[in-house]
């Protein structure tokens, strides 16, 4: 669709809405806008300054009709409003449509999958400006890719780290380089089905052509067919519940391979590259105590690669979060079985699903105990934590019970630490 002087609705004023807005005012299109929380008064004065209109949220139908195509909030469930399909914009299609004429005709490299993601779009990120070429962020990285078409810019690769959401009603997209990290159930509450999440993700090499390339480990090879030209990462973990740096690395060198690009660049990189912050990150110690914070784990693969990582020396865990319709059950049993049987001291739950958490550590004959709040989880903590222990926040589930976003998980649990770390003089 041709987008200029069109009739624009925006669903959503989060990242994606507001990076939107200056993108379609270029294009001079008449916005229109719905969100269903409440907008402050500065929000409001501020879209009315911009020449938006704000609909009232009881108007959804009349909104979606009132608009020749309407972009979307990854967080909104369309399926049931499968009648106005028609309309969805796509981030994804946008940006292919318009990245040649704003952005210099860049290499296109997007990244999806279950876990991961972020690490290997900083890492490439950082690989490939080592190497001395322009780059551009993008997605479900914290920057909504719409804001990058703002002002015109030369690159010479763009890199757009994807969720199903942002995928799932795409298009038209084809990126010249497709990297589909790994698959594990989650957003089941969303997606409805393992299978409906798999395809969403899938997406990502629905359109590529001959000349392109998808690049995949040997899980992701077995279920997708595609036109591009395929490279299978030789993962030495491909077929366990664990994720690794290592396998990060693999396919950071088959992404460069894609791209000709010689391997040396990866490794002389990687000696400065800073791993993601709520990443098994190291907080401090508290009285002998070593202290983690792996907040940006909301799947149980994620906690049971942290555990793995840590498991010379006992654990007390953190578990808490929702499941997203993800079962839990067999969490605790799979690091029974994969890593040190014996690793696991303690096992603290917290917050909308502790007491459920609690019942699967009993099942496993691990010592456990519920609590209502991130709060009483550390304090329970440190209480029963011994010097030479490691208390590691890994929660296997969103953060949304209790939270904004994972972040602010990971920054509150910081925060506590560092309070903690004052009273007892262990800073």
């Amino acid at each position: 669709m041709e987008l200029a002087k069109k009739k624009i609705g925006i669903w959503g004023y989060g990242v994606t809405g507001k990076s939107a807005i200056p993108f379609f005012k270029q294009l001079g299109c008449e916005i229109g806008l719905i969100e269903k929380k409440s907008l402050t008064s500065e929000e409001q004065a501020q879209l009315a300054k911009d020449g938006i209109t704000l609909w009232p949220y009881d108007q959804l139908e009349q909104f979606l009709m009132a608009h020749d195509a309407v972009l979307t909030s990854g967080s909104i469930d369309l399926r049931p409003y499968h009648q106005f399909s028609d309309r969805w914009l796509a981030e994804v299609d946008i940006m292919q449509a318009y990245a040649s004429q704003r952005l210099g005709s860049p290499k296109v490299i997007a990244i999806t999958g279950t876990v991961g993601k972020t690490t290997i779009t900083r890492l490439l990120a950082h690989i490939l400006r080592y190497a001395g070429y322009r780059v551009a962020v993008g997605g479900n990285i914290g920057v909504g890719m719409l804001s990058l078409l703002h002002e015109p810019a030369t690159y010479d690769y763009l890199l757009l780290e994807l969720s199903s959401y942002q995928l799932e009603i795409s298009r038209s997209f084809t990126p010249d380089v497709a990297l589909f990290t790994n698959f594990y159930p989650n957003h089941l509450d969303r997606h409805g089905s393992e299978q409906n999440y798999f395809d969403a993700k899938a997406k990502i090499f629905a359109y590529q052509r001959s000349d392109q390339w998808a690049v995949m480990p040997p899980s992701i090879a077995a279920k997708i067919t595609t036109r591009a030209q395929k490279i299978i990462a030789p993962l030495n973990h491909a077929e366990t519940n664990t994720v690794t740096y290592p396998e990060n690395i693999a396919l950071c060198q088959a992404t460069l391979q894609a791209l000709s690009l010689n391997q040396q660049f990866m490794t002389d990189a990687c000696h400065t590259f800073e791993r993601d912050e709520h990443r098994l990150e190291m907080v401090g110690t508290v009285a002998g105590v070593a202290i983690y914070n792996d907040s940006k784990s909301t799947v149980p693969q994620a906690t049971i690669a942290a555990v793995h990582a840590l498991q010379s020396k006992p654990i007390i865990l953190l578990l808490g979060g929702v499941s997203k319709g993800v079962d839990r059950s067999s969490l605790l049993s799979s690091i029974q079985q994969s890593c040190n049987a014996q690793c696991l001291k303690t096992v603290i739950c917290f917050g909308a699903e502790a007491n459920e958490l609690h019942q699967f550590a009993q099942k496993t004959q691990i010592s456990s105990v519920a609590c209502s709040t991130l709060d009483e989880a550390w304090s329970h903590a440190i209480l029963v934590a011994q010097p030479g222990d490691q208390v590691l926040l890994s929660p296997a589930g969103a953060s949304f019970d209790l939270f904004k976003d994972y972040q602010e998980r990971g920054n509150m649990f910081k925060k506590l630490v560092h309070q903690t770390q004052r009273e007892k003089g262990s800073l």
